[in-house]
């Protein structure tokens, strides 16, 4: 499924985060999964997850609804990009992580293309608020604006804006 030819939905997968033995696990939820993400009967914990380190593996417990990331996983089109990688966590009344839902999908826009930023609202968002951080305020061919739209797709899904603050 595309939008725009801007970003192609490949899969999704609710999991469950569960602590086994003192070690954090994220569950399959049985019947979740779609497209590259359907599991099959041996399909019960995310084995990606597994691999990572334990520092990365806390990250599942932070207090951050969003994650957006780079996957481990390439595209198999033309040309073979690097997957994003989208997860949304679920809080328990207590503020707990309970289930996250994990999807895959490949953004086909440039990652060079400075005024389709301004069409992905979390990025449009995040550029607009380190503008008004350090009142640098846009004109047609403002210095500014032009630097912090040059700044590389990816990276800024990534940054905060705390350190996207930082590097301006």
């Amino acid at each position: 499924m595309a939008a725009d030819r801007h970003f192609v939905f490949l899969g999704y997968r609710d999991y469950d985060l569960v602590n086994e033995s003192g070690e954090d696990i994220l569950r399959v939820v049985p019947g979740s999964g779609l497209g590259i993400l359907r599991e099959d009967k041996s399909d019960r914990v995310s084995k990606s997850f597994a691999t990572v380190t334990p520092e990365v593996r806390k990250l599942a417990r932070a207090p951050d609804l969003l994650i957006l990331t780079k996957a481990n996983s390439r595209a198999t089109g033309a040309p073979p990009r690097i997957l994003d990688y989208v997860g949304v966590k679920r809080f328990d009344a207590k503020g707990q992580v309970f289930r996250g839902a994990s999807a895959f999908s490949d953004f086909i826009l440039p990652p060079h293309t400075p005024h389709l930023r301004r069409k992905i609202p979390l990025l449009r968002r995040k550029v607009n608020n380190v503008r008004d951080a350090r009142r640098v305020h846009p004109t047609p061919h403002g210095k500014h604006w032009s630097q912090l739209e040059q700044y590389p797709r990816d990276e800024l899904f990534q940054i905060s804006e705390d350190e996207l603050f930082e590097h301006r």
